[in-house]
């Protein structure tokens, strides 16, 4: 009986040591998240404009402490079924990957996606309501990613507040 007492005596000085040496010190944060993170939090910012009064006089500068800083934010104005343009369907990632860079690249206000449905990627462009707004799209791509078509999808349509 003695040394069942002796036993969880000592086990729980020793976890009573283990919890006093994970005190936080003061001032000291350590943050580990995957880099990644920050490139989605650059991606989905806010836009960010200053807007400086013109000087009464010619000449004279402005401080930038006067500058308003309007910063708009991005609205849902529809979600629901829509229409994407596919621009490539096939079993190659690097393929498609790379077609979805250098559209982005060609395109930078469009948004492009890519997805897997076994066995193949497919790379879509665009969020549009309605098969005519698509069509506009379709034209542009199809001349340089043959053959590109129009397929329905469940899309977001954003605009700026």
């Amino acid at each position: 009986m003695c040394r069942l007492f002796l036993f969880f005596f000592s086990l729980g000085i020793i976890y009573s040591s283990s919890l006093l040496a994970q005190e936080p010190v003061a001032g000291s944060v350590v943050i580990h998240a995957d880099p990644r993170l920050a490139i989605l939090l650059r991606k989905h910012a806010p836009v960010v404009r200053t807007e400086v009064a013109e000087p009464k006089e010619a000449g004279v500068a402005v401080p930038i402490e006067n500058a308003t800083i309007i910063r708009k934010m991005p609205v849902v104005l529809y979600s629901g079924k829509g229409y994407r343009v596919q621009i490539y369907n096939g079993a190659d990632r690097n393929r498609a990957t790379a077609i979805k860079a250098e559209f982005m690249r060609r395109f930078p206000g469009v948004h492009t996606y890519l997805t897997f449905i076994a066995p193949s990627y497919r790379v879509k462009v665009g969020d549009y309501r309605s098969r005519a707004e698509a069509e506009s799209m379709f034209k542009e791509a199809n001349a340089i990613y043959h053959p590109s078509m129009i397929v329905p999808d469940d899309v977001t349509v954003t605009g700026v507040q």
